[in-house]
């Protein structure tokens, strides 16, 4: 399946901030990558998806994937 980070996110009922402290990040960091300004490394995104519980089939769409 495919979101962005902000539908995964938000699926899993989290907020940024709570996302953020989960993954060693602030609240700003994941406002940045949800909105382009800047994008995770890859290793922040192994995090976010032990975080979120994804399967390995579950990717995270990045606002230059919308485009």
């Amino acid at each position: 399946m495919k979101k962005s980070l902000a539908e995964w996110r938000k699926s899993k009922g989290l907020s940024q901030t709570a996302l953020a402290d989960m993954i060693g990040k602030t609240q700003k960091t994941i406002s940045q990558w949800e909105t382009g300004k800047t994008e995770p490394y890859p290793s922040d995104l192994d995090k976010i998806h032990a975080v979120l519980k994804l399967r390995q089939t579950d990717h995270i769409l990045l606002p230059k994937d919308l485009t």
